[in-house]
């Protein structure tokens, strides 16, 4: 909602706004992306309670995978290719999770 709120005055302060630029579109895609943060947000505070893991643990588990998560979902949705140095990036990032919980 702070989004929501904070994006139309800074819009309206330096008068972006004009009947060409507002479509319908962003304003569900506004929503849509609004609702998946709160599913995120959500999670990594269900993720928090859990006993027996420590937010030492859980926050690069949770980092990595939105990485990991935007990754997949770019390469499947926008087609994009992953470079040698993104994929070497992605793969220590899930190393070091997977060391980290040993």
């Amino acid at each position: 909602m702070f989004a929501c709120v904070s994006s139309i005055a800074i819009g309206l302060a330096k008068r972006v706004f004009s009947k060409a630029d507002f479509r319908g579109i962003h304003v569900v895609a506004g929503i849509g992306l609004g609702g998946i943060n709160y599913i995120a947000v959500y999670a990594l505070l269900r993720m928090l309670a859990l006993e027996g893991w420590q937010s030492s643990q859980l926050y690069p588990i949770y980092s990595v995978g939105v990485v990991a998560v935007s990754t997949l979902l770019a390469m499947i949705l926008f087609r994009e290719r992953l470079s040698k140095m993104r994929a070497v990036g992605l793969f220590v990032g899930l190393a070091s999770v997977a060391l980290l919980n040993l």
